[in-house]
């Protein structure tokens, strides 16, 4: 109240103030970032072991489980998982929420040191990085050219352009993908090699002997002091061919350029890399998870002509996929919704007012909270994303609600011929405290997301804070700016005021509910309306308003004549949410219509990467086929696997083998591709054109992959246990389980169970009798069939750019293509001929697992599945169902349903948890304010109807619930009370002072009719444009706005039509007396009334005392 007082005495003050807070915000919104989702909460640092050559088995033997043994000494670590392919092994340490990341990472760098001891010699210090569900891909720098090699672009972009990108603010970038690392290659050729007796490890030892890393010495001639240098490493590299070697064959001197030729090339490749189906170099744009998507992307295009000119003329880059354009256009269709709204809300209003100035003062107070709320959500360290747009644009509909009621009751007691100021001011603090309850009703339902934990609460708070920061701006703002505006905008409405009226509209009410009056009577005497018990004096004839509300008091009298079947059915209608639940399905979050996909292919276990390529180009063209070529905008795809060098890429781009190639296909704006419908025509084609390959649709957009967290699918089964074969088996049997679930796409196990071997078995007695050590075989097996850097590394550096590059000694691939070939393979030399390997091991066909995967150290193996529709829920139930018939899993065996489904079902928990507290909240402020559990319970009574109305648009939209539509809920059911509030508040107030309970609730109704309508009216209005779901991303908010129209459209009747019928029933015999124990309120004529309703007594007496102080003073 003294709020209202100094905003009356210094408005000027006040209107600095507003300008203030509008400068402030705009200042604040220039710094804020710019998102799709806000931080989520989901910690996890990530450590990459690369060991070139090392096989999935011996990455999981000798590395992984030391590592993870060490792992469990951290404090607060939620889980561990690992995953080991050829040459890498990738793991990921999750934290419990609201870890101390600083301290987690300090303590992993710890463990991952003392781990080091256990590991094989040679192996190199890992990769150690925080990552986030947040840090994904935002775009990709594409580097082509007609003319360079892909190895030469790769160098080129890997010392010139990636330290420009990294060191762009907020950018997190791999290596490129598609090339291969600059190496110079000694090719050997394998026939001369044995004419002269030598194998392939003596050439590697002559190399490292002839071309060696050797320090300066320091040369003291007369006062000059001088660097003593060795041309130990050769400056060209051709002079690596004049390397002697030791001639076993006791012929001539040997050269290295006898046996081999020296090139300068790249490391082996092991994939590479398409885009709209040629091979090319790019790579991808990561932002940082606590970095702004539009500023990362436009951080990078900015520096492009930049990265032009470091390039040679003939490379040229471009930047594709961008992920900032979905964003953009995102939150500006939000802002679009939002501000039609705000436009359907004031037409709303001047409908319901009829006066242009009050109109346009609701609608200024909206632009002034939200600017307000901006504030609060930068100092509160929240960015500009989905969530808190969303919030915003929720906030639209509520905040006139505020405003609304403060204008609504200055236009009642102008009407009745007060004078302007007196009329601002009482009118003002006669709302005070019903604006105070609804705001905090609806702020309370919002405050249980800020006790929920994990990815839950980072989505939700954001959006509890911008709705709660916009509704306390507008409440100080409807009882300062709103009053101030009235005065300097409003008219004196000078009108004789009737002092008996309002005893007489009693009267005739009572009369009425006796049944004494003809239903056809309604008016009290000429020009004068029963009007809601207000005195109101109405010289002409009434308006239409005037009118409803005359016919809005009969139509309550009827009711009350039929209220045991009125409230009948409002039971049955409450009762009838439990029905309606189970019919929806159930999601995290809208999965929308993206401008993409992302589709990963699988062809037979060991297939090599080159017929990869061909399979992955047959795809490019049947998409394109199915869709018009003029439709895909891009296309860019990983065809095999990371090079061993670059072994970082796989924590951006996952790909255990040769086999396997992901494509990531983008559509053009007008060519309204339906992307769901395109996935289940495109799988039945795949199907029949491509019978020896598995594919399986991934996400394809930044939303998406946010909220897979992490995995692939939004389903995922893992089955572990201590004994691999009894997991293998069991894990065939869900997987064929789960293909016979209808809900259920793209089914199959993640990890490849049986890749193809060539085994060499050493006979270690056999090798003994010869001189050969199981060491001399496994490095010449190893120089050969791979490269010898991974047993002995060689550097040679350029001169022109003082960078260093690896030496490596390698057979031709395609000359080992047996097991006749690799057993003809030369072990150890002398002055005759072999041994070779065949005469010391057996070589034969065989397979392994191709990937190792672990979940807190126990071995697992994952079947991924997608959905055939929205309905995560649905296929959750359908999952755990067949994986019950499945049968008992082996002692040991543990089977776990991951994915998208834990999180939503703990999300799920919270909000429902969440509701609960919520009307608990509620209630509870309602019992302190009214001192009555009675009337507490009348208002908390809507909340069951509102959960209808939310669930029953949501089936007749065909929408699902998930977190927007689940705020909606919440939102529509903080309103729904709040109008309750309203009509309880003047109802009571009546009763207090001696009508009947029948006879206040009518008038109570009837005197909130217009701001109950206004505001459930106008917030539907501006829920329509979010709710029709029309323009990029609009769908993923449809589901808030369709749940806050159905809640308020059963809430509004439900308030307006069967509230009054249950105050009237719950306080019929309730007595008038106040809870007070206070001597002054317990006096013995029982003048101590209800304390609230004596203080709005208080106020009323005010209102009239001032009004003929002006008259008196007139």
């Amino acid at each position: 109240m003294w709020l209202i007082r100094l905003a009356m005495g210094r408005p000027v003050t006040i209107m600095v103030v507003v300008a203030a807070t509008v400068l402030f915000a705009i200042l604040a919104m220039t710094r804020m970032k710019v998102d799709i989702f806000p931080t989520i909460d989901l910690p996890r640092v990530t450590v990459v072991q690369p060991y070139g050559g090392m096989d999935p088995s011996q990455m999981e033997g000798y590395m992984v489980t030391f590592y993870e043994q060490h792992f469990f000494y951290i404090s607060g670590v939620d889980h561990v998982s690992s995953r080991s392919i050829q040459s890498a092994a990738v793991m990921d340490v999750y934290f419990q929420p609201g870890a101390d990341m600083a301290d987690a990472m300090a303590q992993v760098v710890a463990q991952v040191e003392r781990s080091k001891a256990y590991m094989p010699p040679g192996t190199v210090t890992p990769f150690i990085l925080r990552y986030d569900v947040g840090s994904v891909p935002v775009g990709y720098l594409v580097f082509s050219s007609e003319t360079e090699n892909l190895g030469e672009i790769q160098d080129v972009v890997y010392s010139r352009i990636r330290p420009v990108v990294s060191t762009t603010p907020g950018v997190s970038t791999p290596p490129p993908f598609g090339g291969n690392q600059r190496s110079i290659v000694v090719t050997i050729d394998a026939k001369k090699l044995a004419q002269y007796h030598l194998n392939i490890d003596d050439v590697v030892q002559a190399l490292n002997d002839g071309n060696v890393i050797m320090p300066s010495g320091i040369v003291r001639t007369g006062d000059i002091q001088r660097m003593a240098s060795i041309d130990s490493i050769v400056k060209d590299i051709q002079s690596l061919g004049d390397i002697p070697l030791q001639n076993k064959s006791g012929t001539e001197n040997v050269f290295l350029r006898d046996i081999a030729s020296v090139s300068d090339a790249t490391d082996i490749s092991t994939g590479y890399a398409l885009v709209n189906g040629h091979r090319t170099v790019y790579m991808a744009i990561s932002k940082q998870a606590s970095a702004s998507t539009l500023a990362v992307v436009e951080g990078v295009k900015k520096k492009i002509p930049y990265m032009q000119d470091l390039l040679p003329q003939d490379i040229k880059v471009s930047f594709e996929f961008d992920q900032s354009t979905y964003v953009t256009e995102a939150l500006l269709g939000l802002l679009i919704e939002g501000g039609i709204g705000a436009l359907l809300t004031g037409a709303v209003v001047l409908l319901f007012l009829r006066d242009f100035k009050s109109s346009l003062i609701v609608v200024l107070n909206i632009p002034f909270a939200l600017l307000a709320a901006m504030v609060g959500l930068w100092m509160t360290g929240q960015t500009i994303n989905l969530m808190t747009l969303s919030g915003l644009s929720l906030a639209v509909g509520i905040l006139v609600d505020e405003a609304t009621v403060t204008i609504e009751n200055i236009h009642s007691h102008l009407s009745l011929g007060r004078p302007l100021l007196p009329g601002i001011y009482f009118a003002s603090l006669e709302v005070v405290v019903p604006r105070l309850l609804a705001m905090l009703s609806v702020v309370s339902v919002f405050t249980p997301s800020f006790f929920m934990v994990g990815p839950s609460k980072s989505l939700f708070v954001p959006l509890s804070l911008a709705v709660g920061l916009a509704m306390f701006a507008s409440y100080l703002l409807s009882g300062t700016f709103v009053p101030i505006m009235c005065a300097w905008l409003l008219k004196d409405h000078p009108t004789h005021i009737d002092d008996t009226l309002e005893e007489r509209i009693q009267d005739r009410i009572e009369e009425r509910l006796d049944g004494h009056v003809p239903k056809h009577t309604h008016h009290v005497h000429k020009g004068q309306t029963i009007t809601a018990g207000l005195e109101i004096f109405h010289p002409e004839k009434p308006d239409l308003m005037q009118r409803i509300r005359d016919r809005y008091q009969r139509l309550l009298i009827r009711l009350f004549a039929i209220r045991p079947l009125i409230l009948s059915v409002f039971v049955f209608i409450c009762l009838s949410s439990i029905l309606i639940y189970p019919m929806l399905g159930r999601e995290i979050f809208p999965a929308g219509n993206p401008k993409g996909f992302q589709l990963r292919l699988k062809a037979p276990v060991g297939t090599r990467f080159e017929k990869t390529e061909e399979i992955t180009k047959d795809v490019l063209k049947l998409i394109q086929n199915d869709v018009g070529e003029k439709n895909v905008e891009v296309s860019i795809c990983y065809v095999g696997s990371q090079p061993p060098s670059y072994a970082i890429s796989n924590t951006y781009m996952w790909t255990s083998g040769p086999q396997e190639a992901v494509m990531m296909v983008s559509f053009e704006e007008d060519a309204h591709v339906r992307i769901k419908q395109l996935e289940e025509q495109l799988r039945k084609q795949l199907e029949d054109n491509f019978p020896d390959c598995d594919f399986t649709f991934e996400a394809g957009d930044i939303v998406n992959t946010v909220m897979n967290f992490g995995t692939s699918t939004p389903i995922r089964v893992d089955v572990d246990g201590p004994n691999y074969n009894e997991v293998t088996e069991y894990s065939r049997r869900v997987l064929n389980k789960l293909k016979s679930v209808s809900h259920l796409r793209d089914v199959g196990i993640l990890q490849p169970l049986d890749y193809p071997t060539m085994q060499v078995i050493v006979d270690r007695v056999r090798a003994g009798q010869l001189g050969v050590s199981v060491k001399d075989i496994g490095r010449a097996l190893v120089s050969s069939t791979y490269s010898s850097r991974f047993v002995t590394p060689i550097y040679w550096r350029d001169g022109k750019s003082g960078l260093s590059y690896q030496v490596q000694v390698q057979v031709p691939q395609g000359e080992l293509n047996s097991t006749q070939a690799v057993g003809a393979m030369p072990i150890k030399t002398g002055s005759f001929a072999g041994p070779f390997l065949r005469d010391v091991s057996k070589v034969s066909f065989g397979t392994t697992p191709g990937e190792f995967d672990h979940y807190n150290m126990r071995r697992t193996i994952s079947i991924s599945a997608n959905l055939s529709d929205d309905d995560l829920g649905g296929a959750a139930a359908d999952v755990k169902k067949a994986l019950d018939e499945v049968g008992k899993p082996p002692r040991g065996v543990k089977v776990s349903i991951r994915g998208q489904v834990p999180t939503m079902n703990d999300t799920f928990f919270a909000l429902s948890l969440g509701i609960v507290f919520a009307v608990v909240a509620i209630f509870l402020l309602l019992v302190s304010f009214f001192q009555s559990l009675a009337l507490a319970f009348i208002i908390v009574s809507v909340v069951p109807a509102i959960l209808f109305g939310a669930l029953l648009a949501l089936v007749l939209t065909h929408t699902t619930l998930n977190v927007q539509s689940f705020m909606g809920a919440i939102m529509a059911t903080g309103v729904g009370v709040a109008n309750s509030i309203l009509v309880i508040v003047f109802a009571e107030e009546r009763r207090a002072l001696g009508i009947s309970a029948k006879s206040a609730a009518i008038t109570g109704a009837a005197a909130r009719l217009r701001p109950v309508l206004m505001t459930s009216i106008a917030m539907i209005a501006g829920m329509i444009p979010m709710a029709l779901g029309i323009g990029e991303g609009a769908d993923r908010t449809a589901p808030l706005g369709r749940a806050v129209i159905g809640g308020l459209l059963v809430s509004t009747n439900a308030v307006l039509l069967v509230l009054p019928l249950v105050y009237a029933f719950v306080q019929k015999k309730a007595s008038r007396k106040g809870v007070s124990l206070l001597p002054e309120d317990n006096v013995a004529d029982g003048s101590g009334g209800h304390s609230h309703g004596h203080t709005h007594e208080h106020d009323h007496t005010h209102a009239h005392s001032g009004c003929e102080e002006h008259k008196a003073g007139a």
